[in-house]
């Protein structure tokens, strides 16, 4: 089976000492796409492998999803919320 599936260069977040997070451009079958997805290290040979657990959008909906996260922690930093 093959995947129609390219990808370039992206951000990669360290979740914890184990888990991190690409999130990076993707096409996938001719569509322009944002993938967010939590990787770990193979039991067997180390090399990290994704997860079930992410998130793949249009950059439109990545764009909003950006905007909503962007106004939590601006609610919280006017609730006196301390941030990272």
């Amino acid at each position: 089976m093959t995947t129609d599936v390219k990808t370039t260069a992206g951000v990669r977040i360290q979740k914890n000492a184990r888990e991190f997070i690409p999130v990076r451009p993707i096409c996938y079958r001719g569509k322009e796409l944002i993938d967010a997805r939590v990787h770990v290290p193979n039991d067997e040979t180390g090399e990290p492998v994704p997860t079930r657990k992410g998130l793949t959008v249009t950059y439109e909906v990545a764009a909003e999803v950006a905007r909503a996260v962007l106004q939590v922690l601006g609610e919280e930093a006017e609730a006196g919320e301390v941030l990272p």
